[in-house]
This record gives C-alpha cells, sequence and structure tokens, in this order.
C-alpha cells in the first residue's frame, strides 16, 4: 500500500484517546507531550477544544512514543518522528537515530536528532556497520502496521 495515497491520512479524524490507545501510550502522558510542545501537532490537527489528529499524526505519534519506550527524551523522538513522515513507503521503513555529539562550545539542544532513514535491511545493515554510532533502530512499517491493527480493533469516538 502507498501510504501518500491514504485518502484519509491528512484528515483529521482521530480522537487524541483514540490515538493514545492505538499507539498503546498513556492518555495524560500524551497529553502532557503535546500540551508542553514536546510533540507538536501538525497544522492539521484540530488543536482547539476537543483535539482532533490526522492519520498521519497519529502514526508518528505511534513512532515518537516507541523511541520514547528506547530511552529518547520526546523531544527528539517526536522530531525524529516526524523526519520520517514523508518518507513512508511500500517497504519497510527503518529510523535510525544517532548519538548527537557533545560539543562545549554550545548548549545542548534537547530536540536535536540526527536521522536515517533507510528502506530495507540491507541499505540499514551496511550503514550500521559503516561508521556513525547508533542510539536507536526503529522499523516504522511494523510501528503503523501495529497502530493501525489496534485502532481498528475497538470502538472509536465519532468526529466526523
Amino acid at each position: 500500500m502507498d501510504w501518500r495515497f491514504l485518502p484519509m491520512i491528512d484528515v483529521p479524524t482521530l480522537l487524541l484517546s483514540d490515538v493514545a490507545k492505538a499507539a498503546q501510550i498513556d492518555l495524560g502522558l500524551l497529553r502532557q507531550w503535546v500540551s508542553r510542545g514536546n510533540l507538536p501537532l501538525s497544522q492539521k490537527d484540530r488543536q482547539e477544544g476537543l483535539r482532533v489528529v490526522t492519520i498521519r499524526t497519529g502514526y508518528i505519534i505511534a513512532i515518537a512514543a516507541r523511541l520514547v519506550e528506547h530511552g529518547i527524551a520526546i523531544s527528539r523522538a517526536a522530531t525524529a518522528a516526524w523526519a520520517a513522515a514523508d518518507d513512508w513507503e511500500e517497504k519497510d521503513l527503518y529510523l535510525v537515530l544517532y548519538t548527537t555529539e557533545e560539543r562545549q562550545d554550545r548548549k545542548p539542544n534537547p530536540t536535536e536528532a540526527r536521522v536515517s532513514l533507510y528502506p530495507d535491511t540491507e541499505s540499514l545493515t551496511k550503514a550500521v556497520l559503516e561508521g556513525d554510532t547508533v542510539q536507536t533502530v526503529v522499523n516504522c512499517r511494523k510501528i503503523i502496521e501495529d497502530f493501525d491493527a489496534n485502532r481498528l480493533s475497538f470502538p472509536q469516538g465519532s468526529v466526523a
């Protein structure tokens, strides 16, 4: 399936509470991330009153949540997840988050994330073996499939 042509991917149709269930994270924690600006929503998401988000934002939240499970700060996880947002393809998509170099001449940036995306295990393996220090790797396609399976397995709030 080509996710770019999923008709409703960028239409706000999901309640934030449904996204939390599908992404398997606590709703209070998700609200905290959003309200503090650690996990910014897109301009297409309804941010006032009843929060309703797009499926794309749901995927991003799920990917960011998995990165947080790997010990990544939510601000960095969100930056990395948004970087992957336009590159979903039919094949697996591996998101690699590299360690950032600590430099004494500047303050650390909590949202800084060095990210690369790889469409298959062969290119991922080659990249990992060639150099930079990898902090974590996640399979975006698997996270998206799990999110969709969870999302479709329970009754959702009605927005439309």
